[in-house]
């Protein structure tokens, strides 16, 4: 019994003569329906920031990242940023791991100095280890759901993400070990610190160390 209503968020900037409503007109039958546009990257800072609107923070992030464009340094800038405010919150985690993923898909970081930079960033926070532990986590999904680490098979990422994700079938989990193998790999060519390898992925330094001389 209650009316529904639509709103359309705009995260970027849209064609000149795009249409910001609906309509129809159709043998006889003419249907129109006007909705709510919300501008992100338009609204103000203030505004998105104000209380402890959960949608705000994400919205901040698409406009900040829309404001970056591919500047790396900007995105990091900005992700360091929103990434204080985040830890600063008592939302509760399904809450917080929700938004966690909107801001890490929204900024996209594809060079790896940054990737290392913000994780290392995070580590020094204050904030729980429950925080600490699920951005580490939530950044490591993303970052390989994305493919940014090139060399993985796509089957490969599917058994690393079903099996982190359920922990089920053997094979699967043998696939994971092997992904995650790949990704110290790639990670290691891209001269990654070892303390951030060990952190994201789990493997001791001894076992870093072996992938190293077997690269060499």
């Amino acid at each position: 019994k209650k009316e529904p209503v639509g709103i359309a968020v705009i995260t970027a900037q849209r064609p000149q003569d795009e249409k910001t409503f609906y309509s129809s007109d159709m043998f006889g039958v003419t249907v129109s329906y006007i909705y709510v546009n919300f501008f992100a990257a338009e609204a103000d800072d203030e505004i998105l920031m104000a209380g402890e609107n959960r949608v705000g923070l994400i919205l901040y992030a698409a406009k900040c990242a829309y404001i970056s464009g591919k500047d790396e340094g900007k995105k990091f800038r900005y992700l360091r940023e929103i990434s204080d405010l985040w830890a600063a919150k008592g939302w509760n985690p399904h809450d917080k791991r929700i938004i966690l993923e909107a801001v890490n898909y929204l900024f996209n970081l594809t060079d790896p100095m940054y990737s290392s930079q913000i994780v290392e960033y995070i580590e020094n926070l204050s904030m729980t280890k429950e925080d600490s532990e699920m951005y580490v986590s939530v950044f490591e999904r993303v970052y390989t759901e994305k493919g940014r680490l090139e060399g993985i098979e796509e089957g490969r990422l599917e058994g690393i993400e079903e099996g982190r994700l359920e922990g089920i079938e053997e094979g699967r989990l043998e696939g994971i070990q092997e992904g995650k193998q790949e990704i110290i790999r790639k990670m290691l060519a891209y001269k990654m610190p070892f303390d951030t390898i060990s952190k994201i992925t789990g493997f001791s330094r001894d076992d870093i160390d072996g992938m190293e001389q077997r690269n060499d």
